[in-house]
């Protein structure tokens, strides 16, 4: 990543806290209109996370965005990275149209009874898909600050107090001790029967519980990655049965393009229904 991304990233990150700050200031989030709109409480959850004295001001801050930008921005950053690779690689999407057809889901079925839970996890290749493109194109690069509350030692590192860190959610989604052909956009390698995932395992390539990250790990991982999931795969299977989506092609012949938040590129996608 080049020094001008990153003072672009800090640009707009500092903007976009600024306009949170502006929006918070002008509130109209009083006790007499929540009582106007039915409902019966003094005070919003809203509130009572902002005007929380155990945090600073910027702590708060940065709780906020991880809530609205985790809840959103992160999907919708996914979704684009899952329809361009779907439409960079025709076989792939052929395949998933394929099974999407046969468990069940066209454009003439009724929608609440077909994307049950039940149903959309059947879809053995959807679920592969979705994973490549955590994998292949992570939504966010690294995680918020944490901020050391005392002195500690990490593996050997002496960390001090106040000192910020953040963890890399990206490397290891390519490395090559842990993935075969890292750089492709491949959706076999998640599954255990196909011929790419034994190819991968007679290569020595061994997946561990940290080779992907996008959701992080243990105490501090994503709260909301089983709906992110989900989410994923249901809109996935509406699109591709229901729309037909096209990238300009020369979007599509370059290679190492990513749809990541602070991303440089910016895809031309138009979208049609069948």
């Amino acid at each position: 990543m080049t020094a001008g991304v990153l003072r672009l990233r800090y640009k707009n990150l500092q903007a976009f806290k600024c306009h949170l700050r502006d929006i918070i200031s002008t509130s109209k989030d009083t006790e007499k209109a929540r009582v106007s709109l039915g409902f019966n409480c003094k005070t919003s959850v809203g509130t009572k996370f902002y005007t929380c004295t155990d945090f600073t001001e910027d702590q708060r801050i940065d709780d906020l965005m991880g809530i609205m930008a985790g809840g959103t921005e992160t999907t919708a950053h996914s979704l684009l990275s899952c329809l361009y690779y779907l439409k960079k690689y025709p076989n792939t999407l052929q395949k998933l149209k394929e099974e999407l057809h046969k468990e069940g889901f066209r454009k003439d079925v009724d929608y609440e009874k077909q994307y049950t839970v039940e149903n959309i996890q059947n879809c053995s290749y959807l679920n592969c898909i979705v994973k490549e493109t955590f994998r292949r194109d992570a939504s966010v690069p690294d995680t918020f600050d944490y901020c050391s509350i005392e002195d500690t030692e990490i593996c050997g590192v002496p960390i001090a107090k106040g000192i910020k860190v953040k963890l890399d959610l990206v490397s290891n989604h390519f490395a090559d001790d842990q993935w075969l052909e890292p750089l492709e956009f491949v959706p076999e390698r998640h599954d255990i029967e196909s011929d790419f995932y034994k190819k991968s395992r007679d290569a020595g390539k061994i997946q561990n519980s940290y080779s992907r990250r996008i959701f992080s790990h243990g105490r501090r991982n994503c709260a909301g990655q089983s709906l992110a999931n989900m989410e994923m795969k249901v809109i996935i299977a509406y699109l591709v049965t229901h729309m037909e989506f096209t990238f300009d092609k020369k979007d599509l012949e370059t290679e190492g393009i990513g749809f990541g938040i602070a991303s440089q590129f910016n895809p031309k996608i138009t979208v049609t229904k069948l």
